[in-house]
């Protein structure tokens, strides 16, 4: 199977999970599934599977902070790293900003918001 077509099953395999987050009602479960997603294990670094864990990335961030789990966002950066080693510096940027922004959304995360800045 080449590279192209390994990647491609991946991301479709990625997308299936995805979409079956939308199907689950229990808060923590959907989280759990999206976050399963984001953190794909390695093989799923091409260009297809990325654009499906930076989707799963963006439904994380806002399940998370409707839910107000400003640490788990923090958190979320540090887990993203491996993810950011393989995609281009604009769209970790990218990513980091949706993050920060979630957590900017959960009341009372000043504090948070300033360390995780500072790191």
């Amino acid at each position: 199977m080449s590279a192209a077509a390994a990647d491609a099953s991946k991301a479709a395999e990625l997308s299936a999970a995805l979409a079956a987050v939308s199907e689950l009602t229990d808060g923590a479960a959907s989280s759990a599934a999206l976050r399963d997603v984001a953190l794909a294990s390695p093989g799923a670094d091409g260009p297809d599977c990325v654009k499906v864990r930076e989707a799963a990335v963006s439904a994380l961030c806002a399940a998370r902070a409707a839910a107000g789990d400003g640490p788990g966002l923090a958190g979320l950066l540090t887990d993203l790293r491996p993810l950011f080693n393989v995609i281009p510096k604009a769209k970790t940027a990218k990513l980091v900003r949706g993050v920060i922004d979630a957590i900017a959304k959960v009341p009372g995360s000043e504090a948070l918001q300033v360390r995780e800045r500072d790191k």
